[in-house]
């Protein structure tokens, strides 16, 4: 079962006829967000998808920006917060699995979304230079997850899903200059943490997953953009 319509709900379409485990796909996409009613009819929307599926293994995707200390006091990471002990509390059996900046299909307004619009439109953006970010696709968030539940691993934990490069916000932009051969019109201001992110769960496991090769972030910004492009 999939709770949601979104990117991550479409990458998960498989488990729509799976009776035994419910994807919750439906939650706030806007990390910047401060809207307390979004915070609230995702956690309302929680409970009752637990309440109405006793028994079943929840998935909740939450966000690696918890290790952020830039950032892991906004409204959005301690609703996230605040949703995993939910989770702790209420669910027999269920998975968290804290998501980096992931890349895929979607029309929310992501970082990855922000950066290349504002440099194909050569807007001017402000970069905080001590950020990293960790990009994903989302369809390797799916073939790790899939794979993880499949064979009934870190059940009733909390995972990280990422890969290895934290490239700085910096780094990125770079990244998307080469992609779309545009100058990006960009301020660096003196601000920022690098996020420092433990894999080692996933590191661990026999299986590549394709994710952990040096050039990975800039294979997925070209598979998800270059179209756009034309």
């Amino acid at each position: 079962m999939i709770i949601g319509n979104g990117m991550m709900a479409n990458v998960f379409e498989r488990y729509s006829n799976d009776n035994d485990v419910v994807i919750f796909a439906s939650g706030v996409s806007n990390s910047k967000t401060k809207e307390k009613d979004a915070f609230h009819r995702e956690e309302v929307l929680l409970r009752k998808t637990i309440k109405e599926n006793s028994g079943k293994i929840i998935v909740y995707f939450s966000t690696c920006s918890i290790y952020d200390d830039s950032v892991n006091k906004t409204e959005y990471v301690l609703h996230k917060k605040n949703m995993e002990n939910l989770i702790h509390k209420l669910c027999q059996h269920f998975y968290i699995f804290r998501l980096p900046q992931v890349v895929g299909k979607t029309k929310s307004p992501t970082l990855v979304n922000f950066l290349f619009t504002s440099i194909i439109n050569n807007e001017k953006i402000s970069l905080n230079k001590n950020s990293t970010r960790n990009l994903i696709d989302a369809n390797d968030i799916y073939k790790i997850v899939d794979y993880l539940i499949k064979n009934k691993l870190y059940s009733n934990e909390i995972t990280n899903i990422a890969t290895p490069n934290n490239d700085f916000v910096l780094d990125i932009v770079l990244q998307i200059e080469k992609i779309t051969k545009v100058k990006a019109n960009y301020t660096l201001v003196e601000l920022g943490e690098k996020q420092d992110i433990d894999i080692s769960k996933i590191r661990s496991l026999d299986v590549d997953f394709n994710i952990f090769h040096d050039n990975y972030q800039y294979s997925v910004l070209y598979k998800y953009f270059i179209d756009s492009l034309s």
